[in-house]
């Protein structure tokens, strides 16, 4: 290699450079029992392309032309190139920085397989200034770690280096994998294998004499035109990187494993490991999940279960999503049991209407749009019924809609939550957002299970814990109490009664299209004429108390 070759001549003559010139065999002891993971021999899932499988003796590039190559691998390693070391999240992803102990590492991860974790100390291999974590069991967080100790940072100077984890005694028997993340702008992460054991299972790879020179720069001379073709190309292809990786946070694939049948349901008495199978009601026969795809790669399973969902029962799921878009709709679905369409549910009521709401929504591409579209425009759906209250959400969206502040905007990051006097405890946001949360409609409120709105509490918004396919639908005195003293239907109140002052050159004018705002249509003579009387007295509190009084009708908050 030419670089190369001229790197060995600029080295020649150094002071001290005598007897360095000739590499010390490095053999990687891949048979070593306490090797629970290698580069090269076993799986890994990265969750970008950032991330490759080098191998020893490869180069890794720079951009510079006088100066190609920054280093060689001494041995196998799972890489996160160098061309990507600038990768980051969007600013949308709400991505945060490793030292506050968040992941944040969309397109810059990879894992390695599970494994069953003992009392040893685990050591990795490693290269860089990077983080490691060790997710075990259900002690994981979408978004990085639950517990410090499963969570490390280290930094090699350079070199590769056996790094030791921190205890994971205490979870000794578990399930675990690690993953792995560069941290700082400029860095690149090497992993190469990692070990259980009380000390490292071999010696650190030496830098050799290749890395030795690259870390001592020099002059090289005038680059060969070939190399400054090569370079200039890889220029032109890096520059049309796109360095802000818009990956969702999410839970990257791995390899399943069989879960133990646990005697009377106790874990403290596990028993042999059960096979995965897929669900009989899904696949027909219960088959075994396949331990790998036709590559050879280990998989989870996840893939196949849904796959086996779609393709063996389509109609099953078509049923259960139309059903539920029906209940939202019509405020009872075909089977009133939303979540449970098993032996304790409830049977349809019309079991043919079903049947051909889920044909008809598989053969339209399972498109929403045109399920919706069918429903809302079929007699059954325009038949007179009783008022339905609305939901939390759509209230508090009607509200700001009225008022002329909702913002329509589709997309972007979560709003903080409005922060009371009274909503304290754990977790407590550093910052409160905005009382009517910047417009937005609630889908783009931030939800914190431990600081939720109090003003969708009062109208049965569920708790964040489990799924919920049908809401109870209470009345209460806390929700006329709400839209009379809630500060969020105050200020909004003022808003809309400035809109109203602003927009129209009388109170008849106002009046009526105050009501046709807040309720769909004209108010009749005598709502008129009450609103004019209310308007005359000036103890009343004019336009902002008139549309405060609007927003408490109960006609406000139920649709026929």
């Amino acid at each position: 290699m030419e670089a190369l070759s001229r790197l060995q001549k600029s080295w020649e003559g150094t002071p001290g450079s005598e007897g360095k010139n000739v590499e010390e065999p490095w053999d990687f002891p891949n048979l070593n029992e306490s090797l629970i993971w290698v580069a090269g021999r076993d799986a890994w899932w990265p969750d970008g392309g950032s991330y490759s499988l080098g191998k020893e003796g490869d180069a890794l590039f720079t951009t510079n032309a006088s100066w190609p190559v920054h280093h060689f691998l001494p041995v196998n390693a799972v890489v996160h190139d160098p061309d990507w070391q600038g990768l980051r999240p969007a600013p949308q992803s709400r991505g945060a920085s490793i030292e506050n102990l968040n992941w944040g590492g969309e397109g810059r991860t990879f894992r390695t397989p599970t494994v069953i974790l003992g009392e040893e100390p685990i050591w990795y291999l490693v290269r860089g200034k990077g983080a490691a974590f060790s997710p075990v069991e259900h002690h994981r967080l979408v978004r990085g770690p639950l517990h410090l100790n499963t969570f490390n940072l280290f930094d090699t100077g350079g070199e590769w280096e056996w790094i030791q984890h921190p205890s994971l005694k205490d979870y000794e028997g578990m399930r675990a994998h690690f993953e792995f993340c560069p941290r700082g702008e400029g860095e690149w992460v090497g992993v190469a294998a990692i070990a259980r054991g009380e000390n490292p299972p071999c010696p650190s790879p030496p830098q050799g004499l290749s890395n030795q020179l690259l870390n001592t720069p020099r002059p090289l001379g005038n680059p060969s035109s070939q190399v400054l073709a090569f370079h200039e190309k890889r220029k032109e292809l890096l520059d049309g990187r796109i360095l802000e990786s818009r990956l969702a946070p999410a839970l990257l694939d791995g390899n399943g494993m069989d879960q133990p049948l646990l005697i009377r349901g106790q874990p403290s008495a596990p028993s042999d490991p059960v096979p995965r199978a897929f669900l009989e009601r899904f696949s027909g026969k219960g088959e075994a999940v396949p331990p790998t795809f036709p590559n050879g790669q280990p998989t989870s399973g996840r893939l196949h279960l849904a796959e086996a969902i779609f393709q063996d029962s389509e109609a099953l799921v078509a049923r259960v999503f139309v059903n539920r878009v029906w209940h939202h709709l019509s405020g009872k679905g075909i089977v009133k049991t939303t979540d449970n369409f098993g032996t304790l549910g409830s049977f349809p009521s019309h079991p043919a209407l079903l049947d051909h709401l889920a044909s008809s929504f598989i053969e339209e591409g399972w498109s929403l749009k045109a399920l919706v579209r069918r429903i809302v425009l079929s007699r059954t759906y325009g038949m007179e019924r009783e008022p339905r209250r609305l939901d939390a959400e759509a209230i508090r969206d009607s509200i700001l809609s009225v008022s002329g502040r909702l913002d329509r905007r589709v997309g972007g990051p979560p709003v903080p939550v409005h922060l009371t006097s009274f909503m304290k405890g754990r977790g407590r946001p550093a910052e409160s957002g905005p009382l009517d949360g910047a417009g937005r409609r609630s889908i783009y409120l931030e939800v914190r299970r431990n600081f939720l709105i109090p003003f969708l509490l009062v109208w049965d918004f569920p708790q964040p814990a489990t799924s919920m396919g049908r809401r109870s639908i209470s009345n209460v005195p806390a929700q006329a109490l709400a839209l009379m003293n809630s500060p969020f239907v105050r200020q909004q109140a003022e808003v809309w009664a400035e809109g109203l002052q602003a927009s129209f050159p009388d109170d008849p004018s106002r009046i009526r299209a105050a009501w046709l705002k807040a309720f769909g249509r004209f108010p009749s003579s005598e709502e008129e004429d009450s609103c004019a009387s209310f308007l005359i007295d000036p103890k009343n509190g004019g336009w902002e108390e008139l549309c405060h009084a609007l927003f408490n009708v109960k006609e406000f908050v139920h649709v026929p």
